[in-house]
Formats: C-alpha cells, sequence, structure tokens
C-alpha cells in the first residue's frame, strides 16, 4: 500500500475505525473553548469531515462557538448566521462495529432538511441525526440560528453498508430524549469539575446511542430506492477513471435509460453527482497530514484522468486549487505542512 493509499484509507474510514483519531482531530480542527467563526472557519471545519458548505451570504455567515472534548464525546454549540451544509459520506465495504455518530440539535431558528425530491421544514427542538453514511443536505435558513452538535462513538450501527436511515427518520420532532440531551450538552459546556463531567459524558453518550437505535430500528422496515442504490455504487466504485452510466447501469441490472430517469426533476445529475463524490473524496485526501501525497496521487485516488482534470475541477467547486485547500485546511488544524507537489 502506498503512503497516499494509507492516507486515503484513514480519512475515508475515520468514522469506522479509529475513534480516537476522530475526537482528537476535531478537537484540533476546533480548539475547546470560545471562537469566533466565519465562512472560511466553518467551512475548513465541516468539508474533511464530509460536509460541503455554501453561504447565501458570506459576510452573515458568522458566529460563535464553543465546544468541548470528554472522553469519546464532543460537544459543539453554534450560534450565529444562516448557511447550507451538504452531507455526503460514503460506506466502506466492511465496517468496523465502532463508529462515530453525530447529531444536531436545533435550540432556535429555523432549518430545512432535503434528501432527494424531499424537504422536510425543521423548527426548535427538532434533532437531525447523520448516519455514517449517506446524502443529505440542511439548510440553516433563519437570520439567527442557535444549534448543539454532539459526536460520540456508538457501536448500533453495527456493520450495516449504505445508507441506514430514511428522511423521516433523519429527522425527528419529538425525540423523547432530546430535551435531556441538549441539557446533558449545555451542562458539559460549563461544567468545571472533571469528575461529573465525565459522568455527564458517558451519559450523554447512552442517550446519543439509545436514540440512533430507535432511528435504525424504523429505517430498516422502508426498502432502500433505486436512487439511493445508484448513489452507492457510486460511491464505492468513483475512483475508477472509466466509470460511466453504463458501468453502473450494468451493475444494477437497469437500462441507461431508466437510471438517468431517476434524476428526472432532481437538481444534480448522474454525471454531478459523480463529480462531487470524487471532489469530496479529494478534499478528504488533501486535509490529511500525509507529506507523500501529491497532486497526481490524488487524481488517480479518486478517479479524475489527470492532475490538470482534477485542479480544473476542484478550482471551479472550491474556489481555490488543491494547493491552496490543502495549506489553509492544516493551518486551521494546526498540522505542519509541506507544499503540495503537483506529480
Amino acid at each position: 500500500m502506498t503512503s497516499l493509499d494509507a492516507a486515503s484509507s484513514v480519512v475515508l474510514q475515520r468514522q469506522d475505525r479509529s475513534t480516537e483519531g476522530v475526537l482528537d482531530w476535531i478537537s484540533k480542527m476546533l480548539p475547546v473553548g470560545r471562537r469566533d467563526v466565519g465562512a472560511a472557519e466553518i467551512a475548513m471545519l465541516l468539508t474533511p469531515l464530509g460536509w460541503e458548505t455554501s453561504f447565501p451570504d458570506p459576510a452573515r455567515a458568522r458566529g460563535v462557538t464553543t465546544a468541548v472534548v470528554e472522553g469519546r464525546v464532543v460537544v459543539m454549540e453554534y450560534e450565529g448566521g444562516p448557511y447550507a451544509m451538504q452531507f455526503r459520506r460514503e460506506g466502506v465495504p466492511v465496517p468496523s462495529v465502532v463508529r462515530i455518530a453525530a447529531m444536531d440539535i436545533l435550540v432556535e431558528g429555523a432549518a430545512v432538511l432535503v434528501q432527494g425530491d424531499q424537504r422536510e421544514q425543521l423548527g426548535p427542538g427538532a434533532l437531525i441525526i447523520h448516519p455514517p453514511q449517506g446524502d443529505h443536505r440542511i439548510e440553516w435558513q433563519s437570520d439567527h440560528v442557535r444549534r448543539m452538535t454532539i459526536l460520540t462513538t456508538t457501536r448500533v450501527f453495527g456493520q450495516l453498508t449504505g445508507p441506514v436511515l430514511r428522511t423521516s427518520d433523519i429527522a425527528v420532532h419529538d425525540a423523547p430524549l432530546a430535551p435531556a440531551m441538549l441539557a446533558l450538552a449545555s451542562e458539559l459546556l460549563t461544567l468545571s469539575d472533571t469528575h461529573l463531567a465525565a459522568a455527564a459524558g458517558r451519559a450523554l453518550e447512552e442517550l446519543v446511542n439509545a436514540t440512533v437505535a430507535a432511528a435504525i430500528d424504523h429505517s430498516r422496515r422502508a426498502p432502500t430506492n433505486l436512487r439511493a442504490r445508484i448513489r452507492e455504487q457510486l460511491l464505492a466504485r468513483h475512483h475508477e477513471a472509466n466509470l460511466d452510466a453504463n458501468e453502473i447501469a450494468r451493475a444494477l441490472r437497469i437500462s441507461r435509460r431508466h437510471l438517468f430517469a431517476q434524476y428526472d426533476g432532481a437538481a444534480d445529475t448522474f454525471g454531478s453527482e459523480l463529480r462531487r463524490i470524487r471532489l469530496t473524496h479529494a478534499a478528504e485526501i488533501l486535509a490529511s497530514p500525509d507529506e507523500n501525497i501529491t497532486v497526481r496521487r490524488v487524481a488517480k485516488t479518486t478517479g479524475f484522468s489527470s492532475a490538470e482534470q482534477l485542479t480544473r475541477v476542484f478550482r471551479e467547486h472550491y474556489g481555490v486549487p488543491p494547493s491552496t485547500y490543502r495549506a489553509q485546511t492544516l493551518a486551521a488544524a494546526g498540522a505542519p505542512h509541506a507544499n503540495l507537489r503537483h506529480a
């Protein structure tokens, strides 16, 4: 395995293998305590975790975060302006039993959850569960938004692959344990006693596990739609440079025409979905501190035909070339880095 392959494996499977590595990485990206953040800081934090951010008015996307890491639990409170988050996270062929569970509790403001052609309005008290893989978008719409983000370890995802939650189970309006989770998370942000903080962290972890388990149990009763199966194929095979609609249609035993019909009326196309998956993977690899990463190797690993194609598409999508993105991301994490080589 090359150094790039090793780095790619670590980045892609953070949620499935190294819990301590995930929490340590997040704590470096977002230091504990109160911090002013803007559009650039939000993007740097979320992109390597599988989120793509967009800002209708970057100047208004400012806020304050307060974070704490306690044992196997990370709590972060954000209070500030609106922005949108697109979650696209691929699965792995044989995931580990222990993974990361992430959820948001909307405290103030309004948001909308978008998954495929489904849209769901969210208000204060809504709970959003982010599964270890899948595809959904959250648009924080109010001028002022306050939310609590909780990340912790869980075994309840087991070794499930592919999308594991329906839209109706990702967003929960009357989650019975949400008030208790919000109260514990709020306490963790202010507790100075280490023993009390550890106890609160353990209790919060159990509440998160119970909530996620209930959502998974409900989702297992629903069939997986064809669009989700197409995306699952793209996530598993996007590194293949010659991957196209014919290959995916053949794997799913459907016609090419039927495959394209799944995108009728959608905001994206087969080609744009494949391109975003490849770009997200490229961004994750670039966020790794591995000194042997080059643009050419990133392109080869993520299915782009050349370093030049990756650089052009990456700049169009993220607004900066891969070298600048890597330098800014590692600098935000406080990690040392060398200049990104082309070949």
